[in-house]
């Protein structure tokens, strides 16, 4: 049952920026192997590119406010703000795991 849940969130939620996230996602945990100093750069990307998705989608829910007119059914509003939530709960988690990887990496040096 989780593991349909995760599968509908990551499609819910946009494929192309999970796809980015997921990809940023393998990138620090190979570069706390091969290329330590990468680490946590490639989790700030992580931020950085969703915040930017973030408010790309944010000046997209304002336009389409402005065209519909002052009434807006709440729960589109819910559905959109639940999705953009999504994409900074998986930046975080990338920038945690680069953080944890460093940590280990420098503990064993």
């Amino acid at each position: 049952m989780i593991l349909v849940s995760f599968a509908d969130f990551f499609f819910t939620s946009g494929r192309w920026m999970m796809l980015v996230m997921m990809l940023l996602l393998v990138f620090v945990l190979l570069s706390a192997w091969k290329h330590p100093a990468w680490t946590i750069p490639l989790g700030k990307i992580a931020l950085v590119v969703v915040v930017l998705e973030v408010i790309c989608k944010l000046i997209d829910l304002g336009s389409v406010i402005q065209e519909t007119g002052s009434w807006i059914h709440p729960g589109i509003l819910g559905g959109g703000i639940k999705l953009l939530s999504g994409h900074l709960l998986c930046a975080c988690c990338v920038y945690l795991f680069a953080l944890i990887a460093d940590m280990i990496r420098n503990k064993r040096k």
